[in-house]
């Protein structure tokens, strides 16, 4: 049995899920938009729905020159980040096991920005009534990325 896509308003309205589909319209998407930079889950992310998301980029990306290439994490370990809740003076940094892998980068944010990113994660009602404190905790005075450099 093969199911579709039942949505009219997406890309390609009645296409079959299937990793060969969605790969095809990845990059579909991603010649369309012609991007200079691309954000993507990085490997390490433990949920199993970023790192399909990154290894479908991985398979992407390298077909796209001059583009660069960034990673981020939302589920770096069970208990991170740290410390959970709202603490926006206080630095994002990665968890344990993952600062000892190479290129990760901060990048410092205003604390407008701060606010704007709180504002964007509470706009998740479904989220927040579950994991609010875990969300929150994302909205601290910096960015962690990680730029890819080989693929």
């Amino acid at each position: 049995m093969t199911y579709q896509n039942p949505y009219p308003d997406t890309w390609r309205p009645g296409a079959e899920y299937s990793g060969a589909e969605l790969l095809e319209q990845l990059q579909a998407v991603v010649a369309w938009a012609s991007p200079d930079v691309i954000l993507w889950p990085d490997g390490h992310d433990r949920h199993p729905d970023h790192r399909a998301v990154h290894t479908l980029m991985t398979k992407v990306s390298p077909a796209l020159t001059g583009v660069r290439h960034w990673t981020y994490l939302v589920h770096g370990s069970l208990e991170w980040p740290l410390p959970k809740g709202h603490h926006p003076a206080w630095p994002l940094v990665p968890p344990l096991l993952i600062h000892l892998q190479p290129g990760w980068s901060y990048l410092r944010l205003t604390p407008m920005a701060t606010a704007k990113k709180l504002a964007a994660i509470m706009a998740y009602p479904s989220q927040m009534r579950v994991l609010s404190h875990f969300m929150r905790a994302f909205a601290k005075a910096n960015e962690l990325y990680r730029q890819i450099t080989r693929l």
